[in-house]
């Protein structure tokens, strides 16, 4: 009889120990759950600006190419990977007077607040920039 009364208060304490130790984990898990979910988000978002900046920068390049025309593409590529709210920066301006040879810079730059799956609390109001540099043909 003794015995069991031991046995039963020993369970009890553990249940009350198991369920500390959760209130203590629990908080920890979901910010890692949750920031993985961020940051892979910040990964897709990275991998989106660098699509569009090349694919924009290879017809802004290529001849007859325009400004018109890379925005376009940068905003084609961004749409279709569900991707808001981007700047296009292109430097020098593509012109007819631009000479073959000359380096062109576009860089495109995405707010990950307007971008974000979660509750944007790992990357809060930052910009994700990726930049291709090319030469005009």
């Amino acid at each position: 009889m003794e015995l069991r009364k031991i046995s039963r208060r020993m369970t009890s304490t553990r249940r009350g120990v198991a369920a500390v130790e959760f209130a203590v984990c629990l908080p920890v898990l979901t910010f890692l759950v949750f920031g993985s979910i961020e940051l892979s988000n910040g990964v897709y978002t990275k991998q989106a600006a660098t699509a569009a900046a090349y694919e924009a920068a290879r017809v802004a390049t290529a001849a007859g190419g325009s400004e018109s025309v890379a925005r376009a593409r940068v905003d084609e590529v961004l749409q279709g990977l569900n991707i808001t709210g981007a700047t296009v920066t292109i430097t020098p301006a593509i012109d007819d007077s631009l000479a073959r040879g000359t380096v062109v810079t576009l860089s495109v730059a995405i707010p990950s607040e307007l971008n974000s799956g979660g509750l944007n609390f790992v990357m809060p109001n930052r910009q994700i920039t990726s930049t291709v540099s090319m030469v005009k043909q």
